[in-house]
């Protein structure tokens, strides 16, 4: 059974089976809030091997390994 739990500040969330999503969110398109839903996100894998996913949090990026983030959350 996957179990999911909120990671960042519930801008994204971890499955205990290593999948990443993020959260439905709302943000301003032109001065106008609407709603953004939330996606699975894709999974790569580094020149070592491991599987990678990219975080975005407040216009900063960062390529995170996907095994590290479920080690922290769990």
């Amino acid at each position: 059974m996957e179990v999911w739990k909120t990671y960042i500040d519930g801008h994204y969330e971890v499955s205990s089976e290593g999948n990443v999503r993020s959260v439905d969110k709302v943000v301003l398109f032109n001065g106008t809030p609407g709603l953004r839903k939330g996606i699975q996100l894709k999974l790569t894998k580094n020149s070592k091997g491991y599987k990678t996913v990219i975080i975005c949090v407040e216009g900063m990026r960062a390529t995170k390994s996907v095994h590290a983030i479920v080690a922290d959350v769990f």
